[in-house]
């Protein structure tokens, strides 16, 4: 979860109203949701209802603050993809045996050792990259407009 941007930075521009900020945080958040979305990985996570993809979704705080957000609920696995997993092990749930094929041959196993997830980062890596050109966007704007 993220709030974008840092009210911090963007306090700083007094030429500008609420709502020019505003305008460029909604277009920034957008433009982040998608980003976010095109650069969580295909492979790895079976993801057959584009439930990772659907997760990400923004949300008005104030005039000045947008939340771009996980939602969980929606996805409760996509803190794995984010942060990665250590290695560890799966136990069947409802059956007395996991089921999985391998090379198209069935394969059953009362317990796997899984190694673990790499953390991929879209969310983190996308917020980076988006700070910047928030930043950028806000200075351009408050340059082209003298008065507020």
């Amino acid at each position: 979860m993220a709030v974008i941007p840092d009210i911090s930075i963007v306090g700083r521009f007094t030429r500008m109203t609420n709502e020019q900020l505003y305008a460029i945080l909604e277009d920034e958040a957008n433009l982040l949701v998608e980003k976010i979305k095109l650069s969580i990985p295909a492979t790895g996570i079976r993801d057959t209802q584009n439930r990772l993809a659907n997760c990400i979704k923004y949300e008005k705080i104030d005039n000045l603050t947008i939340r771009v957000f996980a939602d969980e609920n929606a996805a409760p696995y996509f803190s794995y993809l984010e942060h990665g997993t250590q290695p560890h092990d799966i136990y069947p749930k409802n059956k007395q045996a996991l089921k999985f094929s391998i090379n198209g041959k069935n394969v059953f196993a009362k317990r796997i050792r899984h190694p673990g997830t790499r953390a991929y980062q879209p969310f983190n890596l996308s917020v980076i990259e988006n700070k910047n050109n928030i930043i950028r966007r806000v200075k351009t704007l408050s340059e082209l407009n003298p008065e507020k």
